[in-house]
C-alpha cells in the first residue's frame, strides 16, 4: 500500500512534467504554440510552429527504444453528444443515442483546448520495452489467473500472448506510472501518462465531432483494417478459442499490426486498454476547458471514490460492440484488478516554459509563502495575547485561549475560544441555532444537469435545529498534532510541513485519536459540520472561494498549511477545500423533513460508509460548496489521500 501511495503522490508533479498547464494558472493563459488549423498535416503544423522533430525516439538501453510522434496543440469537442445523426437516403436520422455511449458518463460533449503540442507513443508500450525498464515480470503476473478478472468472457489465458512486440498489459495504474518515472530519470525527458483529454484528442486525430470512429476507417466494414477486434458472444457461450477472429487474431496483436490513424498512432481503439493520468469522473460543464487534467481524486458521489483512474480504448475481446473514440471505461487502480496497458506522452520543451523537475515533490514552506504573498492570501492570525477572562466557562480538559472573552452570541458564559490541552488544538465556540441544510434549487443552472440531479436527491434542502452549542477546531487537524497523539504521521503530503492538515486517515483512526486525546473530542455530526461551515450564510460558499479555500484551480496539486486562507464569519479556516473532513454520521440520503439534532442513519449499509465534507485540494469549485457531501466506506482497503479531520467538543446545555 505504501508503494501505491508513493505513486499517487507523484500525480501532480508528473502531470506538470508531461507539459500540462499548471492548475494554478489562469484560464486565460496564452500559449506560444499555434493551434492545429483542422486541415494541415502534422508535418505542416510542425513547420508552422517551428518544431524541428515530427518524430522522436527515446533510448531505453540494450538496443531498445521507444518511438513517439508529434501531436499538435488544438481545440476539439471532447465527449459524446446526446445523439449522433446521419443522412440516410436524403433523410437525417438518429443513428446513435446516449444509450450507446455510457450515458452521462461521457456527456456532455464540451469544447476543450490543448494549448501545447506534445509527443505521444506511436505504439502501446511493448513487453520488451517494459522489461527493459522494469525487469521481466510477465510470468509472475500472468500465471496467477488474472485473466478472469480482466474480462469475464475470457475462459483461458491464450488471449494474452507473450512476446517482445506484443503490448504490455494486465498492469496496475501504479506500475504504468512507475515505468514513466523511471524512463524520465533514464532519458531526461518528461515522460508521463496522457491526460484523458490528450488521449482523446490524439485518438480522434481531427475527426468531426459526431464521428464515432477517429479519422481513419470509412465505415464499420473498414474498421477491422485499423484495429484488433474479436467479438465474443457470452450469451451463446462462446469463448476466445471458439469465437470468430474477425481481425485475424484470437487475442492481443503485436503493436503496429493494423493501419495507423491520420496522425500516425496505432491501436488507439482495441487491442489493449490504456491507462490515462486522470482520476475517473463524469464530464462536467464546470471542468476546465483549457488543458484539463481531471479532478485530483474521484469525487465523492459514488462508492468508487478515490479508487479509479480512467482508461481509454478497449480490449481485443470487447463485448460492448464496436467501441468509439469517446468510450470511457474505468478501472480500480488500487484494487489489484489488473487489465490495461498504456502508451506515454512526452512534454514539448519550450524556452518560455517554467523549469519543471521529473521527481514528485510537494512545495516547500518557502514556495507556499511566496504563492500566498502573490495571491494576497491572509497569513495565519497570531494567537491572541493577554489574560483570558477568568469568569468564562471551559470544557474539561481545555483552557481558555489567551485574551478570550465570553462568547457573544448568547449569555451562556462559555469562552469564545479554547485550547485543547492534550493536542494544543485551538477551538472556537459555535452557537446553537437553526439553518437550511442542503443545496437550494439552482435558479441559474451554471452546473451540469447530472450534478444538479444528484444534488436534488442527496443534498435536498431541509430545516435543521441544533439545540446545543459546541466547540469546533479552528483549523483542520495538523500533521504535527496527529503525530503527537498517534505516534506516526500517515500523510501523503509530508513535504508541505507539520502545519499542513493530516491526510490519508481512516474514520476508525479518528475514533482512536479521540480516545487517546481525551477531553471530550469527537467528530462533528454532518449537520454540525455544515452549520459551522455556513456560519449564517445561505449561498453556496461562506464567502469568496478563492480567498477561503485551496481547491483544484489554486492548490497546485497539493495541500497547504492550515490557516493560510481567510476564515468564515465564525473564525473557522479551510472549511472549503484543502482536505475533505470526516463526519461522525453514516452515509445516507439527506432527510426530506425538518429535524432536530440529527446524527445520521443508524447504519451505513454495504461497506459502512461514513460522511465526508468540504471538498479538497484536487476538487473543482462546485465540489467544495458548503452543502457538498460524500461517503467513504470504512471497511475496505482504500487510500484516503484527500481526507483529513477536525473535531468538536460539546459545550452542553440548551441555549
Amino acid at each position: 500500500m505504501r508503494k501505491t501511495m508513493s505513486w499517487l503522490a507523484s500525480v501532480a508533479a508528473a502531470v506538470l512534467a508531461a507539459g500540462v498547464v499548471n492548475a494554478a494558472e489562469p484560464a486565460t493563459a496564452k500559449s506560444p504554440w499555434p493551434l492545429w488549423d483542422g486541415k494541415e498535416s502534422v508535418a505542416d503544423y510542425a513547420k508552422r510552429a517551428g518544431i524541428a522533430e515530427v518524430q522522436k525516439e527515446l533510448d531505453l538501453g540494450g538496443g531498445v527504444s521507444l518511438k513517439l510522434t508529434l501531436i499538435p496543440a488544438g481545440k476539439f469537442k471532447m465527449g459524446a453528444p446526446d445523439e449522433r445523426r446521419e443522412v440516410v437516403e436524403g433523410v437525417e436520422v438518429v443513428v446513435q443515442g446516449m444509450e450507446f455511449t455510457n450515458g452521462d458518463w461521457m456527456m456532455p460533449d464540451h469544447e476543450v483546448t490543448l494549448s501545447r503540442p506534445f509527443y505521444m507513443g506511436i505504439y502501446e508500450v511493448t513487453q520488451e520495452q517494459y522489461a527493459q525498464i522494469m525487469g521481466d515480470t510477465w510470468d509472475s503476473r500472468y500465471k496467477m489467473g488474472w485473466q478472469s478478472q480482466v474480462c469475464n468472457n475470457i475462459a483461458s489465458p491464450e488471449g494474452y500472448t507473450k512476446g517482445k512486440t506484443y503490448p504490455e498489459c494486465l498492469l496496475l495504474w501504479e506500475e504504468a506510472a512507475e515505468f514513466c518515472d523511471k524512463v524520465s530519470a533514464k532519458t531526461g525527458s518528461k515522460v508521463w501518462l496522457p491526460t484523458e483529454a490528450q488521449w482523446e484528442w490524439a485518438c480522434k486525430a481531427g475527426s468531426k465531432p459526431n464521428d464515432s470512429w477517429y479519422g481513419g476507417p470509412k465505415d464499420k466494414a473498414d474498421f477491422h483494417n485499423y484495429e484488433n477486434f474479436v467479438y465474443i458472444n457470452t450469451q451463446k457461450k462462446e469463448t476466445l478459442a471458439t469465437a470468430k477472429a474477425t481481425s485475424g487474431f484470437r487475442g492481443i496483436a503485436p503493436v503496429g499490426s493494423f493501419k495507423p490513424n491520420p496522425w500516425g498512432l496505432y491501436d488507439m481503439i482495441c487491442n489493449v486498454r490504456e491507462w490515462c493520468h486522470d482520476w475517473y469522473w463524469r464530464y462536467h460543464d464546470d471542468a476546465p476547458a483549457l488543458d484539463p487534467t481531471g479532478p485530483g481524486i474521484s469525487p465523492p458521489d459514488h462508492w468508487h471514490t478515490g479508487l479509479m483512474h480512467v482508461w481509454r480504448s478497449d480490449i481485443f475481446s470487447s463485448h460492448y460492440g464496436y467501441p468509439g473514440s469517446v468510450g470511457r471505461p474505468f478501472e480500480w487502480d488500487g484494487s489489484k484488478h489488473r487489465g490495461p496497458g498504456f502508451r506515454v506522452v512526452v512534454a514539448m520543451k519550450s524556452t518560455d516554459e517554467r523549469a519543471l523537475g521529473t521527481k514528485a515533490e510537494n512545495p516547500s514552506k518557502a514556495s507556499v509563502a511566496t504563492a500566498a504573498a502573490k495571491d494576497k492570501i491572509l497569513p495565519k492570525a497570531p494567537a491572541t495575547t493577554g489574560p483570558a477572562d477568568p469568569n468564562v466557562r471551559v470544557p474539561a480538559g481545555c483552557r481558555a485561549a489567551a485574551g478570550t472573552k465570553a462568547e457573544s452570541y448568547t449569555k451562556s458564559g462559555w469562552a469564545q475560544a479554547i485550547v485543547h490541552e492534550a493536542t494544543g488544538m485551538e477551538m472556537v465556540y459555535i452557537p446553537a441555532g437553526k439553518f437550511l441544510m442542503g443545496t437550494p434549487p439552482d435558479t441559474t443552472p451554471l452546473q451540469p444537469q447530472s450534478l444538479l440531479r444528484r444534488r436534488a436527491i442527496e443534498e435536498k434542502p431541509h430545516r435543521v435545529t441544533l439545540t446545543k452549542g459546541f466547540y469546533m477546531g479552528k483549523y483542520e487537524v495538523t500533521q504535527a498534532q496527529w503525530e503527537k497523539i498517534m505516534g506516526h504521521n500517515p500523510s501523503l503530503f509530508k513535504n508541505v510541513g507539520p502545519e499542513a492538515p493530516v491526510d490519508t486517515v481512516f474514520w476508525a483512526k479518528c475514533q482512536e485519536f479521540c480516545k487517546k486525546a481525551g477531553g471530550g473530542l469527537r467528530l462533528p455530526t454532518e449537520a454540525e459540520w455544515e452549520y459551522a461551515c455556513r456560519a449564517g450564510t445561505k449561498e453556496p460558499y461562506a464567502g469568496d472561494l478563492a480567498q477561503m479555500g485551496w481547491y483544484f484551480e489554486n492548490s497546485n496539486g497539493t495541500t497547504h498549511p492550515v490557516g493560510t486562507k481567510k476564515p468564515n464569519a465564525w473564525g473557522l479556516h479551510d472549511m472549503h477545500g484543502n482536505v475533505w473532513e470526516w463526519c461522525q454520521d453514516y452515509w445516507g440520503t439527506a432527510s426530506r423533513e425538518a429535524v432536530t439534532d440529527p446524527s445520521g442513519p443508524a447504519t451505513g449499509g454495504y461497506g459502512n460508509p461514513h460522511v465526508i465534507r468540504g471538498g479538497g485540494w484536487g476538487d473543482y469549485g462546485p465540489h467544495c460548496i458548503s452543502a457538498i457531501r460524500g461517503g467513504f466506506t470504512t471497511d475496505r482497503n482504500q487510500t484516503f489521500l484527500a481526507v483529513g479531520c477536525r473535531f468538536v467538543i460539546p459545550a452542553g446545555g440548551a441555549q
